[in-house]
């Protein structure tokens, strides 16, 4: 997975080596230029440059390419899909990365065989498919690809010049090693895709390129607007879905400037005659403070 290298999150910037600093400066010169106390301060010639910078997209020198993603933000038309959305992070910035061996992970995406892979992954996150059908899914793929197989720090071979044994040959693996493959992929996957891919979404939503429904499900899993008060409010995507289709009557939601949902006591009650998990009624008991 890639490493979070963002020099901000280094507390003490004497002990940063000098190009974490540098670089760190830059981010603070930026973002506000009044925090360093200096005359000469650096800035961002573009919009699109200083929201790079604010969406901490730190594995791009930003400064010296940001002319030339702004080019390319306009030109290249408005996003409507997943399929256009990854192109989009792959050919506007993704393609200035100059390490591309330190930002191996997210560097994947130049390649139309992982933004294909990546993109077969959002949209099972739209589906909010269960752990278990994700990794039926996840063997099924790779039964279906086969040959050797990408999953990072789980590999046992080297492949094109890496340093890493990133790759495993899938016909070499019992049952149990694809199925336990496919459990720690997902995680592995799941955190690269939080991480590394939804600042590009909150950057293309800023930019306003991206169609709103898609830049929603993209970011909350969903476009419905109840549904995302609740994911706002705390709740993971699953269990909101859940309650508002079939706890409704005992949700009410007020909006407003300070919107908020009311949940009646008797959910609870509910829940457990329903046989619900209890990790779900304690997360509702917990999120309403029943």
């Amino acid at each position: 997975m890639d490493v979070n290298d963002n020099p901000l999150l280094t507390l003490s910037n004497d002990r940063l080596p000098e190009a974490a600093r540098e670089e760190a400066d830059t981010f603070l010169d930026v973002i506000d230029p009044t925090v360093r106390n200096v005359e000469v301060v650096r800035s961002a010639r573009t919009s699109v440059g200083y929201l790079a910078f604010t969406h901490n997209l730190y594995e791009i020198n930003i400064l010296e390419h940001e002319r030339d993603i702004d080019q390319d933000v306009r030109a290249f038309g408005r996003i409507t899909d997943i399929d256009g959305f990854l192109l989009f992070v792959a050919e506007v910035f993704i393609s200035k990365i100059d390490d591309n061996s330190k930002y191996f992970e997210i560097c994947r995406l130049q390649s139309g065989g992982a933004r294909a892979f990546y993109a077969m992954l959002l949209r099972w996150k739209l589906e909010h498919l269960p752990l278990s059908q994700m990794v039926d899914r996840f063997v099924a793929y790779w039964n279906e690809v086969g040959g050797t197989i990408f999953v990072g720090r789980w590999g046992d071979y080297t492949q094109d010049n890496d340093f890493f044994p990133r790759y495993v040959v899938w016909s070499d693996k019992s049952d149990a090693e694809k199925a336990n493959l496919a459990i720690v992929r997902i995680k592995d996957e799941q955190d690269f895709i939080e991480s590394a891919l939804s600042k590009y979404v909150d950057l293309a939503g800023d930019l306003d390129v991206i169609d709103e429904t898609l830049y929603l499900n993209l970011k909350y899993g969903t476009s419905d607007d109840l549904e995302i008060e609740l994911i706002r409010a705390g709740f993971n995507g699953v269990l909101a879905k859940h309650l508002l289709q079939n706890y409704s009557t005992f949700v009410e939601f007020f909006s407003g400037e300070h919107a908020e949902f009311l949940f009646h006591e008797g959910i609870l009650d509910e829940m457990r005659s329903n046989s619900e998990n209890e990790i779900s009624i304690f997360e509702v008991k917990l999120m309403a403070g029943l």
